[in-house]
């Protein structure tokens, strides 16, 4: 059994040729490299199919998940330890505090990512 990619290159049976300008040709190779897609060809596929080229990453998604589970295991621990002791360790607060900080980076990057990929959507809708 084909699989879908080799169906789908079977059916290519155009060949078209196009000038662009060199800022068109810069901006497809941001979408490029933005997607990670390997060529030009599927860029501009993808925008023909679509309208829009996507790309989604749910790396960030399972990164944040990740985070808010080692988070509230550790806040688990605190609360139990607390109600054995009646007392919280600083320390414990320092270690909830890290976390935080680094789900805060994790999510920073994910927005960083998602304004960039808007900024080139928007340009894209201005041309």
């Amino acid at each position: 059994m084909k699989s879908m990619e080799s169906n789908s290159q079977n059916n290519r049976m155009r060949r078209i040729e196009l000038r662009i300008s060199e800022e068109d040709y810069h901006s497809l190779k941001d979408w490029q490299s933005f997607l990670e897609i390997s060529t030009l060809s599927e860029v501009v596929r993808q925008l023909i199919r679509n309208g829009i080229a996507y790309k989604f990453d749910y790396s960030s998604v399972w990164k944040v998940t990740e985070q808010i589970s080692k988070i509230g295991n550790n806040i688990n621990q605190i609360a139990r330890t607390a109600n054995i002791t009646n007392s919280v360790n600083a320390a414990d607060i320092e270690i909830i505090k890290m976390d935080l900080e680094e789900l805060e980076d994790i999510i920073n990057d994910y927005v960083s990512k998602d304004i960039r990929a808007e900024r080139m959507l928007s340009e894209y809708k201005r041309s």
